[in-house]
């Protein structure tokens, strides 16, 4: 009988220092943890919870999870909600959703939910979330800028097409060319038509008589690192002639050597013509 009671007394020391070790780690851990019951009326928040949002532990406990999510967001969590119900004991990972603090303001936050409502010691839904409100903001910035760079190419393209005036660079180190639409549309050929070495464009789009011109002027700027612009005539593929204006400049690295070069093609025939009439 007396080892019977000892037996029960170190299994219950036992139970309770793992208990004491995991409420410790629970409470000093960085991040959010809280549990619901069935209806998403929280039955207990960490430390963590209540420091970010700034409810204490009783307000805590009288809101139900519902309540504190942007109206927004609301339905995204409805309906994870009731999948995390209808999936027991598997970790289900959360969308990211906003979670209003006590001053008004909102966090986004997200984590793992596990429905261990039917786990003997536990009997709630176990929520461990994080505060990812910063890299929300990097995110969407990221956004913004994408989409102002969308905005702000087609406006270069669009400029562009009215001033018959194409784009190019030239990453001389990594040897990568880049164009814009209307440069290829200048020159009436496809971006698979165009030739990739500068000698074999000389030799291929422009007139016998200028291809010297075109040469002398891009290699002297490769030399001296000074801004270049020359006229040339361009033959297409139909036969007719096109006059363009060929501009470009250099960028140098830190040992003054080439980087890129860049620079403009703009159709000047209609021009040419006019000022001959």
């Amino acid at each position: 009988m007396t080892s019977d009671v000892t037996i029960r007394k170190k299994a219950e020391e036992k139970l309770n220092a793992s208990e004491s070790r995991f409420r410790s780690l629970i409470e000093n851990s960085a991040d959010m943890i809280s549990m619901m019951d069935e209806t998403g009326r929280f039955i207990y928040v960490s430390p963590a919870v209540t420091k970010k949002f700034d409810f204490s532990y009783d307000e805590c406990l009288a809101l139900n999870a519902m309540e504190i999510i942007h109206p927004e967001d609301v339905q995204i969590a409805q309906e994870f909600f009731s999948e995390v119900l209808i999936k027991p004991a598997e970790p289900l990972a959360g969308p990211a959703i906003r979670n209003r603090r006590k001053d008004g303001s909102y966090l986004w936050v997200e984590g793992t939910i596990t429905n261990l409502l039917n786990m003997e010691g536990v009997g709630a839904i176990v929520c461990n979330f994080r505060d990812i409100t910063e890299r929300k903001k990097v995110e969407d910035a990221l956004l913004e800028a994408n989409e102002n760079f969308k905005i702000s190419n087609e406006r270069l393209n669009e400029a562009q097409q009215i001033a018959h005036l194409g784009s190019w660079m030239w990453d001389v180190k990594k040897n990568v060319k880049i164009r814009s639409a209307e440069f290829y549309k200048i020159f009436g050929l496809l971006q698979s038509e165009f030739p990739y070495d500068t000698d074999e464009i000389i030799q291929k789009v422009f007139h016998p008589d200028d291809c010297q011109i075109v040469n002398n002027a891009f290699k002297q700027s490769l030399i001296d690192h000074k801004p270049f612009q020359c006229e040339a005539r361009i033959t297409m593929s139909n036969g007719n002639v096109k006059t363009i204006f060929l501009q470009g400049q250099v960028v140098e690295d830190k040992y003054r050597e080439v980087e890129k070069m860049f620079g403009t093609v703009q159709d000047i025939t209609e021009r040419k013509k006019s000022w001959k009439n």
